[in-house]
């Protein structure tokens, strides 16, 4: 038996959801269309034509929605107040005053680590001691505990600070609390006092 001759036409390509198809002369070519309405009518051919809807359905109003402060924002606001407040019913406030938080960094000297309220606590039954502050939302940007033998070392004019070495989240290191000349003495004293 002979070869059958080879056919130089290619073979034909499925045609797939009619994108593929060749559009014959007798049906329209299938359409897509987002959510218009097309005065042709749909195609004759077996190929289904692809459409969005027109909009989505609306969805339902909530039967009771937080207040909303206009933004679109359907969160509810924390007053920065209420994020500050904090509660020790086991320690005693000793002292507090605005001041702003220096570290030392090794190569780069000062660096600001923010303003707030500082805090210096002494526990009722354990005596142990520690510096808190806090930013304006509430926000602990210092936590330190205070032993015993640490040294302050208090730097006036208009400096205005209190320089110390201690542990924080960082590691050991310098760190510079100023405030205003006014509460300095009386700042001093109490770092002082709770290393006792």
């Amino acid at each position: 038996p002979a070869p059958a001759p080879a056919s130089s036409a290619p073979a034909p390509v499925p045609a797939f959801g009619g994108f593929n198809a060749k559009p014959s002369s007798s049906a329209p070519a299938p359409s897509f269309n987002f959510g218009s309405t097309s005065s042709v009518p749909a195609p004759a051919s077996s190929a289904p034509a692809f459409s969005f809807p027109s909009a989505p359905a609306p969805a339902p109003a909530p039967t009771s929605a937080p207040a909303s402060s206009g933004d679109g924002d359907a969160m509810p606001k924390e007053d920065p107040t209420e994020l500050g407040k904090e509660e020790n019913k086991d320690e005693d406030l000793l002292l507090e005053v605005r001041a702003k938080y220096y570290r030392f960094k090794k190569g780069d000297g000062w660096k600001d680590r923010g303003v707030g309220v500082l805090k210096c606590y002494k526990h009722k039954t354990k005596g142990s001691c520690r510096i808190v502050m806090r930013n304006s939302i509430g926000k602990v940007g210092l936590n330190v505990a205070v032993g015993k033998g640490m040294e302050f070392e208090k730097i006036g004019g208009k400096q205005s600070s209190v320089k110390f070495i201690a542990m924080d989240e960082e590691g050991v290191g310098q760190i510079m609390l100023k405030t205003k000349p006014e509460n300095l003495d009386k700042f001093h004293s109490t770092l002082t006092s709770m290393t006792a």
